[in-house]
Formats: C-alpha cells, structure tokens, sequence
C-alpha cells in the first residue's frame, strides 16, 4: 500500500517542477549551462589533477633547491679548492677557483730547467688529456709513474715550453724531472652567487616537464587503481540531469503534466489514506 498524502506530494512537486522548466525555459537553460560549465571543468580537473600534483610538487622542490622551472634565479655556486702535489713530495701552494673541472684531478709532466743557446732557462710542460680512469687512480699511483707510461694511459693535449732569465727559490723544485698532479675540490666555506644562464635554465626546466609527465602518469595510475573513475563516472550521470530544454521538448513536457494532473485529481477523489499500487496507474515517460 501507498501513502496517499505522500503521493499527492510527489506528483504536485513533479507538475509544479515541470511547469516551471516550460514557464522559464530560458533561465532553466542558463542556470544548465552554468551548472554543465562546472561539471565539465570538474571532469577536466579530475583528469588533469595528477599532473597538477605533479608539476606543483617538482615546481616547489626545483625552488628549494634554488632551480626555479622558467626562471633565471641567483645559483649559489661553491670554490674549487685546487691543490698541487708533485712527485717530489713537495705540495705547492692551494689556490681558490670559481671553475667546475670534469674530473677530480688533472696530470702534467714537467722537465728539468735547463739553459737553452739564448742563456735562458727552460723547462717543458706536457698536459694530457684525461678520461674518466683518472678517477680511479690515487694520487700516489700517479706520481710514481713515469712519462712514458702516462702517456700509455692518456693523449697529450698541450705542451707548452717555460723560460726564465733567473730562477728564483720558489723554481728549485723543478732541478728534475717531475710528475704534477692537480687535485680538485669542492671548497663549501668559499661561495658566490651567479645568475643561472639561459641555458642552464632551459635544461632544468626541460627536465622538470619530463619529470612532471612521468610523475604524473604514476599518480594517476595510483588514482585510477583507487577510485576507479569514481568522480568521473558521477560527473557524467550528473550531466544527464541538466541538459538544456528545447522546444520540441515542450509538448512532450505538457503532455507528462497533463498526465501528472490527471493522476493528482484521481488521488484526490479516493478518500482511502492508502493506496494500492494497482488502482492508480502513474505513467512515467521518458525524456530529455
């Protein structure tokens, strides 16, 4: 059995509703668009929202780290610390330089000083140019080696040939032959800061779209095993519900009130409280 009041209710509610789509059709229109606008940009943000997060958290994080995405920032950029040990055990001077080097140590073979026709004195200085292997050699391995089996190992890159009218005490160290390495350091109480070239910056910031992209596709897969296109499934069922009144809808719409007012007045006129499902006959209709 069917409440009666309960049902007189619904159906004035239900003819009162569709009236007021016929009567103010165009504001009823207007408010759908509004409502549609806010749907859909629910779904596109529902689509887009991993890789909001993504490039959210990767842009913050680039920041701390002082590597802004699309802007040039101020890098901090720490000294080189550049110590020279010879293969006489004699340490020159560390000096401080604001250069990056590829590798941690840089090798030259030096000859003796020795007086050329002119009366100067001269020595030669070999440069090699090194390969990652460097890297795996210790300092003292480097210098007991001998010019021959440096050359072995690396190509010659440069040899450039020192002369001096007078030696003074600072030149004794080369009376032999001798083999120099230059040890490279990074020096944290020394820093500057530097602008971040256009270059440096297009590479973070190639590197930071690569990595949002990536990022993203992981937290929507992650989104997708958990909610399973929940919020995009319930954004689509609630387009059904506001879509825009046409006119070849409005008879269609009369025709369901005339219906719904037929039934009303049917209801009225039985005095029972409740009704049985099988005497009154409410027709629903599809539309759109």
């Amino acid at each position: 059995m069917l409440n009666k009041e309960k049902l007189l209710k619904n159906l004035e509610k239900d003819i009162n509703n569709l009236e007021n789509r016929i009567n103010h059709r165009i504001l009823y229109n207007f408010r759908n668009a509004i409502i549609t606008f806010f749907i859909k940009s629910g779904i596109i943000v529902d689509k887009s929202l991993p890789f909001i997060l993504s490039s959210i958290i990767l842009f913050y994080g680039g920041k701390i780290k002082g590597k802004t995405p699309f802007i040039c920032d101020k890098i901090k950029e720490n000294a080189t610390l550049i110590t020279t040990v010879t293969s006489t055990n004699n340490n020159l001077d560390s000096k401080i330089e604001y250069k990056s080097y590829p590798y941690n140590k840089s090798i030259e073979y030096s000859t003796k000083w020795k007086l050329n026709n002119n009366g100067f004195y001269e020595r030669t200085i070999t440069q090699y140019e090194l390969n990652s292997f460097v890297n795996t050699l210790t300092i003292d391995e480097i210098l007991g080696m001998t010019k021959d089996e440096i050359e072995k190992m690396f190509y010659i890159l440069d040899i450039k040939t020192i002369q001096k009218k007078q030696l003074d005490e600072e030149d004794q160290i080369y009376k032999g032959n001798l083999v120099i390495v230059n040890v490279y350091d990074t020096d944290t109480n020394h820093y500057r800061y530097r602008n971040e070239t256009f270059e440096e910056n297009a590479i973070s910031t190639l590197m930071y779209l690569i990595l949002s992209l990536l990022l993203g596709f992981s937290l929507k897969k992650v989104d997708k095993i958990i909610f399973k296109d929940y919020f995009i499934d319930r954004f689509n069922l609630s387009l059904i519900n506001y879509k825009n009144i046409e006119k070849t809808e409005i008879d269609e719409l009369r025709k369901i009130i005339k219906l719904k007012k037929e039934n009303l007045l049917l209801l009225k006129e039985d005095n029972n409280d409740f009704i049985s499902p099988n005497k009154v006959l409410i027709k629903q209709r599809r539309h759109k």
